[in-house]
């Protein structure tokens, strides 16, 4: 029986060692052997430096990193003879250009993307010169840079889907997440980590003027600084992978790397990996004769549309099903006799098949030997064969596409003919063929700079032609002198890169050891279910599916960064539909307000920051928010100083100022909301016992929650920095940390006000810890001065920045009195220090808590504007003041949760406490935004990673009320252009939850009977709370129905927004009522009272016999 060779031995395939270029991880092929034994006979002779354990303080750990230096002693002319031949480039020693064991069956697409490489390097030198070949068919592709770059990506679809296949044939649902987390996670870094490298190095080449892009951008700056920042913007263009346009090969947006113009590739190479990577995430499932069917649509779909770099990568992919369908015993992962060599297994061919694919290897040479868009002529054919072919080519296409056409068809039929027919192969697998696979990226990265400064600075002018070598062979010492000078400069960046895609490969060290059995519990979370007949366990809903190939066996270290990525990419994408007043002057919406603090706090004193034309956009929320806009104005300034250039700058829509703004929320949330969550959720889930996988669950479900989505990153917004301080003070309370947790919540009240929705339930639990079970003063002491501490912090460099800017005689624009200062009656000197102090301070106040507003903004779902509908608030002006009417409400709706946090001031109880808190001041409180339901929503949805969070009763009420909440801020999106993300991101949320419309999972059970009086299991839904939950969603559908094709009244022109006011109003008080109850019943309080009751009445009862007398019978 003949031996398979595993394919994890292979090198282009195997994306875990970097292999995207054929360049390994492992040292260079170089047998040590012989410098081993000659040490070994030196050191034999000579016993006195053997017995020296250190030479001169060199450690023993040194040494063993350090060649040159031999175990003992010091080191010998042998040891440095050794060490300088071996950093000659390679070609300098040609026995470390053979093969020390037979190449794997794919290693010959190295050895192609090394030669294409090459191509490339010639293709630019000697673009000028009239070559005889490159006007002959076949031929003419030896000097074809565009059919390069083409077979670039189809052997990139090849290599990184190869692997991820052999998974997907071999139904391994685990190792194919790890391998899609893994592969993922390095590709950037492997792309763009040693595409700085090369970068770096052109950058020095300028700064020594031996390159200046070919003259086509003025490079060489003077200042070193300047320079360093140039190519710094440079790079973090660069990196932008969605600079140009989706379906197209290149743009000129494309082209602003203005340092090594080729690398134009690397973005489109990263876009094309990502599709391929969701696309065998998405068909995994499938069989593989319908997936290879679906990928030849595909193709045949992407040449329609005119994204022919995606065709490439598919046709990749095409060719490693086709190669694994040919030879399954790739499809090891062992060999069958370890102990023998093994061998790849090749079928015997007819002489009619070998000449089937001789032909098709040809016809894939003569495709990509494609003539330039100048002529059609090529050689002994003419005009003929090109003029036909390219009359076939649609016009509608532009003309980069139209380049491309067929030099991806090239591509597949040259790499088909070489897969099927393995002889074409010999000559790609030999050692030089290897090695020059090896120095691919180098040499693709590295020729153009190095022919600028050879040929162009140097040989062409003071060689060639002041020896008169301008004619037949005088480019001849030119062409060895430089391509000794690229392969040499090649292989020393492949050394590099070796080390850098080294960063990229790093493997979780934390295993464990076996998947754990999930079963059925009432009493934990629902995430399962098993079949009745065979005991089979199976998701319960689609979450949970999703997460399902990861249960007990991938680390976390690959499954978090996994979920992050994925929900990174929803957040992208929603970005990138509209934003608050897009286009809409002179107010224009949020998106100009986040702006506009920019350009205040970037470009005025301190001291005006809250005083600058308050009637535009005026800066409105604490202080942490403008030190937040200080910031990302200072980086947006270094990338362009318009985009926040004090008044100049108003309305401005820049795209790249959109996407900077963009980035910007992405970041932030990505460094305070994501881990604040992930730390959270961990402790939770300890505290809960709920296990790891109910946590990852929760985590996803948190994480896609629409409406932040939505609000922070399409509507525009920074919410997730305050939400993610006070997760992070709900995390530290879990840890045991009061104090850790004083600061956050200090930090998310100073970053936007909103959070005092939350302040009644943390100071209630704060005071509840230091009187129960004792009274410990120590501890309450502590968190004052903590808190205190913590106020002046955020107030400190605001205060500080006004009185410098006193010293420096800067004066405010206008001299108020703040009305809140004025109001107390407080007579200060403006321009004393206290003065200063207090005024800043007040006038902060005074724009975080706008009390001369209405009271509700907008149409929004709260109790204020549902009884306005019905009963004009505006006739209680003068009986009594609305703001005291909005306070006392908003203390009633609170005092019940202040009350049971605080009596029972329990950790499992403050999601309770905080979201029936947050419900309470959305219903009641003064100046309410739509956008303000995110507070309530937080909480309530932390709680799906409580020990109940994932049952049916938890995921249907979080569910509803997280849909509701979105469907509220329907007309809020609308306004934002933002319909098709509300839908596509809701819609989602419902199906991974298994909630209405997509699914009723949640409230339906098909495995258990629905027979009457069966009683109902604990995480079962009641009847009346099912009846609730579908009319909402019916009226929501109606509504949205309504608002689509019916138009209202014209006196009535806010009739669908009002009553989508009003419904979500009650709705909401829904959620307060059902939160409250949950709370209240967690607290144990009820169980508390009834007991207590029982034990009084079992006291009266004992008071009552006792007490009664006793007769006497004679």
């Amino acid at each position: 029986m003949a031996e398979s060779e595993p394919f994890l031995q292979t090198k282009a395939e195997d994306d875990d060692q970097g292999q995207d270029y054929g360049i390994p991880l492992h040292d260079t092929r170089i047998d040590d052997s012989a410098l081993a034994s000659i040490d070994a006979a030196v050191f034999r002779h000579d016993t006195r430096r053997a017995s020296l354990t250190t030479w001169r303080g060199i450690s023993e750990r040194v040494r063993s990193k350090v060649r040159w230096l031999p175990s003992t002693g010091p080191p010998t002319a042998t040891n440095i003879r050794q060490t300088l031949i071996q950093a000659l480039p390679r070609y300098f020693r040609p026995r470390s250009l053979r093969n020390t064991s037979p190449p794997g069956p794919t290693a010959y697409l190295d050895a192609l993307r090394g030669y294409a490489a090459w191509n490339v390097f010639l293709a630019h030198g000697y673009k000028d010169y009239h070559f005889w070949y490159k006007h002959q068919p076949i031929l003419s592709a030896l000097m074809a840079g565009e059919a390069m770059v083409a077979l670039f990506f189809v052997i990139s679809g090849y290599v990184l889907s190869y692997r991820l296949l052999v998974y997907t044939h071999n139904r391994s649902g685990d190792k194919l997440l790890s391998g899609l987390a893994s592969s993922t996670f390095r590709r950037g870094m492997r792309l763009y980590g040693s595409t700085t490298v090369a970068l770096f190095a052109a950058m020095i080449m300028v700064r020594l003027q031996l390159y200046d892009g070919g003259g086509k951008f003025p490079l060489h700056i003077d200042s070193l600084w300047s320079q360093l920042v140039d190519w710094t913007l440079t790079l973090f263009f660069f990196l932008n992978p969605f600079a140009t346009e989706i379906h197209g090969y290149y743009t000129a947006e494309g082209l602003q790397n203005k340092y090594l113009g080729p690398m134009w590739t690397i973005p489109v190479e990263l876009r094309g990996s990502m599709i391929i990577f969701i696309y065998i995430a998405a068909t995994c499932r499938l069989r593989v004769y319908a997936r290879v069917a679906l990928t030849c649509v595909f193709i045949v779909t992407c040449y329609v549309w005119g994204a022919l770099y995606v065709a490439d990568f598919f046709m990749g992919l095409l060719l490693a099903e086709l190669a694994l369908l040919r030879h399954p015993e790739r499809l090891q992962t062992a060999p069958a006799l370890p102990e023998h060599t093994t061998v790849q297994v090749r079928p015997r061919q007819s002489i009619a098949s070998k000449c089937i694919w001789t032909a098709v290897f040809v016809v894939g040479l003569f495709l990509l030997g494609e003539p330039d868009a100048k002529t059609n002529a090529l050689g002994i054919f003419g005009d003929w064969p090109w003029a036909i072919l390219r009359s076939w080519i649609p016009s509608y296409l532009h003309w980069a596409d139209k380049l491309y056409w067929y030099l991806g068809i090239g591509s597949f039929l040259l790499i088909l003919g070489l897969e099927m027919y393995p002889t074409l192969q010999a000559p790609l697998r030999c050692g030089w063929s290897q090695y020059v696979g090896d120095l691919s990226f180098g040499i693709y990265a590295l020729h153009v700079p190095l022919l600028v400064a050879i040929i162009g600075h140097w040989y062409e002018v003071d060689v060639r032609l002041a020896y008169g070598w301008d004619k037949g062979w005088g480019i001849l010492p030119g062409a060895i002198i430089m391509h000794l000078a690229v392969f040499a400069c090649a292989d020393y960046f492949h050394r590099v890169d070796r080390r850098v895609v080294a960063l990229g490969s790093h493997r979780p060290r934390k295993k464990r050891k076996s998947a754990p059995t999930l079963l059925r519990s009432a009493t934990i979370t629902d995430i399962v279910k098993i079949d009745p007949q065979d005991n089979a366990v199976s998701p319960e809903f689609p979450l949970v599916a999703f997460l399902w190939p990861a249960r007990g066996t991938t680390s976390q270290w690959i499954l978090i960064p996994l979920i992050l990525m994925i929900v990174g990419l929803f957040r992208w994408s929603v970005s990138l539909w509209g934003y608050s007043g897009k286009g809409n002057p002179p107010m224009h919406g949020d998106f100009e307000a986040q702006r506009h603090w920019m350009e205040i706090t970037t470009g005025l004193p301190v001291s005006q920051w809250y005083f600058y034309d308050l009637q535009y956009w005026g800066l409105d929320y604490p202080p942490l928010t403008a030190y937040h806009s200080w910031l990302c104005g200072k980086v947006g300034s270094i990338f362009s100083n318009t985009w926040f250039a004090l008044g100049t700058s108003r309305g401005l829509e820049d795209y790249h100022l959109t996407v900077f703004m963009r980035a910007t929320v992405i970041f932030s949330e990505f460094l305070t909301y994501v881990p604040a969550l992930v730390i959270f959720l961990r402790r939770y889930s300890r505290a809960e016992a709920t296990g790891v996988t109910s946590s990852s669950i929760a985590l996803v479900a948190i994480m896609m929650q629409p409406a932040i989505i939505l609000i922070d990153h399409g509507h525009f917004q920074y919410n997730t920095v305050m939400l993610g301080f006070v997760v992070a003070t709900l995390s530290s309370v879990y840890a045991s940390r009061p104090l850790w947790g004083c600061i956050f919540f200090v930090a998310a009240l100073g970053f936007k006000q909103m959070a005092l929705y939350y302040s009644p339930i943390v100071f209630a639990y704060l005071l509840g810890s230091c009187i129960t079970p004792k009274i410990r003063i120590g501890r309450l002491i502590a968190i004052a001065i903590v808190t205190l501490v913590s106020l002046v912090v955020a107030f400190a460099p605001l205060v500080l920045g006004a009185l410098y800017d006193n010293l420096q005689q800067v004066k405010l624009p206008i001299q108020p009195t703040p009305p809140l200062l004025a109001q107390i009656g407080i007579q200060v000197d403006p321009t004393s220090p206290l003065g200063i102090v207090l005024v800043q301070v007040f006038q902060v106040i005074h724009r975080m808590f706008p009390f001369a507003r209405g009271l509700f903004e907008d149409k929004v779902a709260n109790f204020w504007c549902l009884t306005n509908t019905f009963y004009k608030l505006q006739k209680l002006q003068g009986i009594i003041e609305l703001p005291r009417l909005a306070t006392f409400a908003t203390l009633m709706s609170i005092l019940g949760p202040m009350l049971v946090i605080g009596a029972v001031p329990k950790k499992s109880l403050l999601p309770y406490a905080l979201a029936t808190s947050a419900w309470g001041f959305f219903l009641f409180s003064f100046q309410v935004h739509e956008k303000s339901v995110l507070l309530p929503l937080l909480p309530m949805t932390l709680l799906l990673g409580s020990k109940k969070g994932l049952s049916k009763e938890y995921r249907a009420w979080i569910g509803w009320a997280n849909l509701v909440g979105v469907w509220t801020m329907y007309p809020l999106l609308k306004r934002d252009e933002l319909q098709v993300p509300y839908v596509v991101v809701s819609l989602l949320w419902a199906y991974l939850m298994g909630l209405p419309p997509t699914s009723a999972s949640a409230y339906y059970d098909p495995d258990r009977e629905n027979v009457t009086g069966r009683a109902l299991s604990p995480d079962e839904l009641r009847t009346p709370t099912k009846i609730l939950h579908f009319q909402m969603y019916i009226v929501m559908a109606f509504w949205h129905l309504l608002a689509a094709f019916a138009v209202p009244p014209e006196d009535k022109p806010d009739l669908w927004v009002v009553i989508n006011a009003c419904i979500g109003a009650c709705a909401f008080g829904i959620c307060y009522l059902w939160c409250f109850w949950k709370l209240v019943s967690e607290s144990g309080l009820i169980d508390f009272y009834f007991v207590h009751q029982d034990v009084v009445e079992t006291d009266r009862q004992q008071r009552e016999r006792s007490s009664t007398p006793r007769v006497k019978i004679s």
